[in-house]
């Protein structure tokens, strides 16, 4: 191919590049913590011998990929030096976890997290490094993340002042589980929004901004509890999404407090947890399907969604994995009783 030679000197020119970065922010770091910094071609050698038992998959990965990722790598590691200059609290020493995964070792599960990034900003490491950033600062200030162990605040509402706040408790659980994997080994996620069909389950998820506030923090933590099933650094890190939308109601995308909530939670998802979802589903979808699947579109790539009126896109898919079409728990309908009594 007659431009494939100035394609090759263009990627090994970037690669260099790449190269001199990591040694200058290496030597940065070495010279912070009191080190001897490396020299370059001790330093290079240093990363191919870390580089080296990458696994079939990750080390597949071009060289190009490869140096992207360790550029996003640094970014971890200017994080937790910011942080201990700061006197907060972090993972011990030359460790920072994300997602369960050091991602300043050089392992095929590292690469697997920071490659989330690199592939959602294909065309711009800069651009990956940018999310990545903004990523780390907000699991610290969000989840209270000190690199190793995650933990959402806690909400301000008990189930005896908000009986509510206890029917959102059993009604949640229905609109986000999992239960197995597809034949390739990747996770299926399941939702029932039918759940939130009378008008007591939806009161009690979006009825104020408190609860729309609980609802993003629940979504977040069970996100937390997937990703962390996930087998980082394998072709199958990725999720496979079936949303149920029998007896869906309708308001759940035209009441302007359960909107904004949506859209703000599915943005977070999008800048925090990148790359993760390899197909959405929505099958058993009512007459007006066509408006949720335009809601959730903007959020999802190109050739990942799939709508259905019934089940027949659940290829590989457990049918019977589906959740029955009540709506509530004998218990949750009891509950709701004695709340409008």
């Amino acid at each position: 191919h007659p431009h494939r030679p100035q394609q090759q000197r263009q990627q090994q020119r970037e690669q260099r590049q790449s190269q001199s970065q990591l040694l200058r922010q290496q030597q940065s770091l070495q010279h912070h913590e009191g080190e001897d910094a490396l020299g370059p071609d001790a330093f290079h050698d240093a990363v191919e011998a870390q580089r080296a038992d990458l696994g079939p998959y990750v080390g597949a990965w071009t060289a190009r990929e490869l140096a992207a990722c360790d550029q996003v790598r640094w970014i971890a590691v200017r994080h937790r030096s910011e942080r201990v200059e700061r006197g907060e609290r972090v993972a011990p020493e030359g460790e920072l976890y994300v997602w369960g995964i050091d991602v300043l070792a050089y392992s095929p599960e590292s690469y697997g997290v920071l490659g989330k990034f690199v592939n959602a900003r294909p065309t711009s490491t800069a651009a990956a490094c940018a999310m990545f950033s903004k990523a780390l600062h907000w699991r610290a200030e969000f989840l209270g993340d000190d690199g190793s162990s995650p933990k959402l605040p806690p909400t301000d509402e008990h189930p005896r002042a908000d009986p509510l706040v206890a029917l959102a408790r059993e009604v949640l659980p229905r609109t986000c589980y999992t239960r197995g994997r597809d034949p390739e080994g990747r996770l299926i996620i399941y939702g029932h929004v039918g759940a939130l069909e009378t008008s007591e389950a939806f009161d009690a998820v979006f009825g104020n901004q408190s609860r729309c506030a609980s609802f993003q923090r629940w979504r977040i933590e069970r996100m937390e509890d997937h990703v962390r099933q996930v087998a980082f650094g394998e072709p199958t890190d990725t999720f496979v999404q079936v949303h149920d939308l029998r007896n869906a109601p309708l308001r759940i995308i035209t009441t302007s407090r359960s909107r904004a909530a949506l859209s703000s939670m599915l943005s977070t998802l999008n800048d925090n947890y990148p790359e993760f979802t390899k197909s959405i589903r929505l099958v058993r979808m009512p007459i007006f399907g066509r408006l949720i699947a335009a809601f959730v579109r903007p959020f999802t790539r190109p050739g990942r969604l799939y709508c259905s009126t019934g089940v027949s896109i659940l290829d590989g898919v457990a049918k019977d994995a589906l959740r029955p079409p009540e709506l509530m728990s004998r218990a949750a309908k009891k509950l709701a009783g004695r709340e409008r009594g």
